[in-house]
């Protein structure tokens, strides 16, 4: 289940990226206890912390991602990743914690990025309005984002982060 939370700011998921262990149902119906990860537009997972990916899911690919009711029959904390074929039910901790996955993986899948120079810098870019925003005469990031000067420097020239397809080093599943 999620072992932190970067800021109590419920928006925190887009100047940081999500982290933390959560069960996966097998398609036997068991649960596996499984490190979690944010990565950009990605959502992987691994065994353990630090050790070797088992899977990335390229979140602008995926179905539906969906909040379960509390009430579902393997309680509270439920959400589903829909790939393919595939539903993922993966659970956390708590409701809220689930929630805050879901709406982490969705902003995401709806092309929301993450993007960091250092871990103390992070900069939101969202792919549809930055190039809009920066001709329009806007010359600072969005509300939302409070950016340091020398990241503002850098949108001159806007980086336009779009969703591409799974790199050859990633394995979808």
């Amino acid at each position: 289940m999620e072992d932190k939370h970067p800021h109590d700011d419920t928006t925190a998921y887009m100047t940081d990226e999500l982290r933390g262990y959560l069960l996966k149902k097998t398609r036997n119906g068991k649960w596996q206890k499984r490190w979690f990860e944010t990565n950009g537009c990605f959502l992987t997972y691994y065994k353990k912390q630090g050790q070797k990916l088992l899977a990335a899911l390229n979140l602008p690919q995926v179905g539906e991602i969906a909040l379960l009711p509390e009430g579902a029959e393997d309680g509270p904390g439920l959400f589903t990743i829909e790939l393919n074929d595939r539903i993922y039910t993966i659970k956390a901790k708590s409701q809220d914690d689930a929630a805050l996955w879901v709406e982490a993986l969705v902003w995401r899948q709806q092309g929301g990025v993450v993007a960091s120079s250092n871990t103390d810098e992070a900069l939101l870019l969202q792919h549809a309005n930055s190039n809009e925003d920066m001709q329009d005469g806007m010359d600072s990031p969005p509300p939302a984002v409070k950016a340091p000067q020398q990241l503002k420097d850098k949108l001159e020239q806007p980086e336009v982060v779009k969703p591409q397809g799974c790199t050859k080093c990633c394995v979808i599943q």
